[in-house]
């Protein structure tokens, strides 16, 4: 066993014994006497069959602690101490909902004054209650896995057994998919995006003559604009796969994009990205304003993206190009010497 450094803990290296993985954790600790005196209990864990209830008193013990865990509001700032990877600001913003939403179902239904009262029959029973709500099963996995990122955060440091969560089996995905608008939908949507200003409108528009995302259209800047082609590598596939997407900019948005570059060097659409940051719900209002009904499907703003492609098949477009178009490509050099003209023709066969 070695103890050693990493960032601002100290960590503990396990040799097991050829052919068995090593086990790296954390102390907790900046300290180095104190990371050394976890270090011991640690090693006894790996030796002996010390109880993980007595192992957590011992660590509790040399950090001077009383034991009575940590109380449920003091949580999530124990998780901003200990996150030091970085994260994307959504992302920090749904695991906070989610702990919040979860402590409001505790303070209900259980007894449970601190995190560590917490069980995985108490997981179990709130994953339960999120099917029983009316969300979706991805809605609900989607909070699941953010809370199993906050307890792994504050695991060593709340002194918890376990990441509860981990045990808690995922709900198989029923979540409906959305559709293309129609036309008469297309303009009820633009009225109603026009009223309430912000850019919604042109979001909107955009957004059906490009077939961006919504977090692409928020991330768009001035220089993904070239001589006339929104070039771009989509949010959703950026990491994984290197993915970009060219969209030639069709005539009835080309005045407005113009206008755009005009009035912004940085991020083509400044005040959408506010309202956006600030209700991230906001689009599902404007469609009950607008009256549309979902239909058996399930309506947001990515219905833009379907709308598009709808449009382009239904215009007699590839195949070949509407994925091209859609941003299904690998290489920023394959979309280059793709045959951009024929691009520009695709989009200019929207109507």
């Amino acid at each position: 066993m070695a103890l050693y450094r990493r960032g601002r803990y100290w960590w503990v290296d396990v040799y097991r014994g050829s052919g068995l993985p090593r086990i790296r954790k954390s102390t907790g600790e900046t300290d180095r006497d104190r990371a050394r005196a976890v270090e011991a209990v640690m090693m006894q864990a790996v030796r002996t069959d010390v109880p993980t209830r007595r192992l957590v008193e011992q660590i509790r013990a040399i950090r001077g602690e009383d034991g009575a865990g940590v109380p449920w509001d003091r949580v999530w700032g124990l998780y901003k101490v200990e996150q030091r990877r970085s994260i994307a600001e959504r992302s920090e913003a749904n695991r906070r909902q989610a702990l919040e939403k979860l402590i409001q179902w505790v303070g209900k239904n259980t007894t449970c004054g601190t995190i560590n009262d917490f069980t995985r029959t108490h997981a179990a029973m709130f994953f339960e209650w999120l099917l029983g709500s009316g969300r979706s099963n991805k809605t609900a996995n989607n909070i699941k896995g953010d809370l199993s990122a906050v307890w792994s955060v504050v695991l060593v440091r709340a002194g918890l057994q376990e990441n509860v969560w981990r045990v808690v089996r995922a709900a198989e995905n029923n979540s409906r998919h959305g559709r293309a608008f129609a036309d008469a939908e297309v303009s009820a949507i633009f009225r109603v995006a026009d009223a309430e200003g912000d850019q919604w409108g042109e979001a909107c528009r955009i957004a059906l003559y490009t077939g961006l995302r919504q977090g692409d259209i928020y991330a768009l800047r001035a220089e993904h604009v070239q001589d006339g082609i929104i070039v771009l590598p989509p949010g959703k596939t950026r990491r994984s796969s290197g993915m970009v997407v060219a969209v030639p900019v069709h005539r009835e948005i080309a005045r407005l994009v113009d206008d755009l570059l005009k009035q912004n060097e940085g991020w083509l659409l400044p005040t959408f990205r506010r309202s956006l940051e600030q209700d991230r719900k906001l689009f599902s209002k404007l469609l009950r304003r607008a009256k549309i009904k979902a239909a058996g499907a399930h309506l947001s703003f990515h219905c833009f993206r379907h709308t598009f492609r709808t449009r382009l098949t239904a215009a007699g477009v590839p195949e070949e190009v509407v994925r091209r178009l859609g941003g299904w490509t690998t290489d920023i050099a394959e979309v280059y010497n793709h045959d951009l003209e024929s691009l520009r023709r695709a989009v200019d066969a929207l109507t």
